[in-house]
């Protein structure tokens, strides 16, 4: 085999090619660098959308299980379906999620939009699948102070996941994040 300094990785990092003849063509060579880059770039999207999932399951924990039958409202559009909770809020929840996503995939471009959609879509899905599967009639406490505090954390400690990956759980982060720009 032959030893070929890999750079793209960290400095000091060999590639260990073997070969039958001891020689290693450019050709191969690059084809192996190649493989090698690809399985880090689908590693390294999986952890990215591992935890984009993450962040969107503790999102619709604290949106479903503490705000909407809590009728909290902080603001954003889940505030604007709690206030407006003859209409589904899930429903609506979507509707004008889906208007602000295509302003904000627009402006904010491709990579925030792309995780954005996701976030979002899955979120529309998990606030779907509590809705039916897990419906609620009434707060799941006695206690409304501490239903408040995780109605506040859990959405506010996904949404710092999310920043911190350049994505959003879309509505008006993504007003925000334009005006930001």
């Amino acid at each position: 085999g032959q030893r070929i300094p890999f750079s793209a990785l960290s400095d000091g990092f060999f590639l260990d090619i073997p070969t039958m003849s001891g020689k290693i063509g450019l050709k191969e060579t690059e084809r192996n660098i190649r493989s090698v880059k690809m399985k880090q770039t689908i590693i390294e999207t999986v952890k990215e959308y591992a935890m984009l999932t993450f962040a969107t399951v503790l999102l619709v924990i604290g949106v479903y299980v503490f705000k909407f039958p809590n009728h909290f409202s902080f603001g954003g559009v889940t505030g604007i379906a709690v206030v407006l909770m003859p209409v589904s809020a899930t429903m609506l929840t979507n509707v004008i999620n889906i208007a602000l996503l295509v302003l904000g995939f627009a402006v904010l471009g491709r990579g925030f939009g792309v995780r954005t959609v996701y976030v979002t879509l899955l979120s529309t899905l998990g606030l779907w699948l509590m809705e039916r599967f897990c419906p609620m009639d009434a707060p799941l406490t006695g206690q409304p102070v501490l239903e408040l505090i995780f109605a506040i954390i859990l959405p506010a400690f996904s949404a710092a996941i999310l920043f911190n990956m350049d994505a959003s759980s879309g509505g008006t982060d993504i007003i925000a994040m334009i005006i930001k720009r």
